[in-house]
């Protein structure tokens, strides 16, 4: 068939299915039929993806937590065990200039700071393993980067070095709380903080005379926080990690790559204004709260109604939400639905809250490195709603 044929033809399909699909009803009718797809045979045949693993229960539990603090020396040697092989696998010429400019000796520099990481991880297990009456089990039930992740929250939450993303964040909210709650009211004023990680947010507003519930999910984040408020931990800046040496892109100099980080700035025992309950936030009951802070978390969900039907439920009649975050979605179609900031805003309105005049952007980093090369700023949104 001749060129300019193919052509036309190609032409004339492409034509015609444009005119069927401009013609095609973009009602909820065909919403619907797009739904009605997605059908739980499709889903038990495998044509719609589970739930990944990394968003279950499983893949937080306290057993693996505990594994993955109790073995990070030979988890963390193994990753350094493939950087070595893949240097090796360079050519000789190359490996002696890699000497020449001190690479090696980074190589054998990291691996002391990582047995410092690695002692200060198994301290926080045997901690867990005492007050939980758990064990540690199999290194391969594990997952290293997660707990590398709550020790670079122990920085951002515990450190000096955190000072400035805390003013940034929770600075804001203990103002908020501060203002809405005289002092002689906080002692039996109820704050429910979801998503409390290594729990700063939630200790400095007990401290505030508040009662306190820091919810968690995740047993990397509760197992160092229960470090913190143990007698394990009678000192200020008692504790040693090297939290930096886990990415060694952006790095400026090798001295920044491998520096020390102490903590925790200040010892934070145990109060019995502070209770800690480690479980989904969706699955929680007990409401009455007159307070529930979000701080960079509202974003986890799954489903964001869910969660803002659950805040409002937890709510006593008149109660607030304080919120200050981002809208950083789960990524792979894990969430329901990813809105935008409007979005969310009305659906918070529709919930049954009245947004209060204050909104605004709170611009911050998040667990960031203050020597490194890049810098990644959220323009996070702070909002007080009301119960109605």
């Amino acid at each position: 068939m001749e060129p300019t044929v193919v052509a036309l033809a190609l032409s004339f399909f492409f034509g015609l299915y444009g005119i069927i699909l401009w013609k095609r009803p973009t009602s909820t009718v065909l919403y619907g039929s797009r739904l009605s797809r997605l059908s739980p045979l499709r889903r038990r045949a495998g044509l719609i993806p589970p739930t990944p693993f990394y968003s279950s229960s499983a893949a937080y539990s306290l057993q693996r937590a505990l594994n993955s603090f109790q073995h990070f020396d030979t988890l963390s040697q193994g990753e350094m065990d493939k950087r070595w092989t893949s240097f090796s696998e360079m050519p000789q010429r190359h490996r002696d200039l890699a000497k020449d400019i001190g690479y090696m000796r980074k190589l054998c520099d990291m691996e002391t700071a990582n047995a410092v990481n690695a002692a200060t991880a198994r301290s926080i297990a045997s901690c867990a393993m005492h007050e939980l009456h758990a064990i540690s089990t199999s290194e391969s039930d594990s997952d290293l980067s997660r707990a590398r992740e709550a020790l670079k929250h122990l920085v951002r939450d515990w450190s000096d070095e955190g000072a400035k993303e805390r003013q940034n964040t929770i600075r804001p909210i203990l103002d908020e709380l501060e203002k809405l709650s005289p002092t002689e009211n906080r002692s039996g004023a109820r704050v429910l903080v979801p998503g409390s990680g290594l729990g700063r947010l939630s200790w400095e507003i007990a401290q505030l005379g508040f009662d306190v519930t820091a919810n968690e999910f995740s047993y990397f984040m509760t197992i160092p926080f229960r470090f913190l408020l143990s007698n394990k931990t009678s000192q200020p800046l008692q504790h040693v990690i090297h939290p930096y040496l886990f990415n060694l892109s952006h790095q400026r100099t090798n001295t920044s790559l491998l520096r020390s980080v102490r903590f925790p700035d200040v010892v934070p025992q145990h109060c019995p204004n502070l209770h800690i309950v480690e479980a989904d936030f969706l699955t929680l009951t007990t409401g009455a709260f007159d307070f529930v802070v979000t701080m960079f978390f509202i974003d986890t969900s799954v489903s964001i109604v869910d969660y803002l039907q659950q805040i409002h439920d937890l709510l006593t009649p008149g109660g607030r939400w304080i919120n200050l975050g981002p809208l950083l979605w789960t990524s792979g179609f894990v969430s329901k639905m990813e809105l935008s900031l409007e979005e969310v805003l009305d659906l918070t309105v529709k919930v049954g809250f009245r947004l209060e005049p204050g909104r605004r952007q709170v611009n911050t980093e998040y667990t960031a490195n203050e020597e490194g090369m890049m810098r990644w700023i959220y323009e996070a949104e702070f909002w007080v709603a009301t119960k109605l």
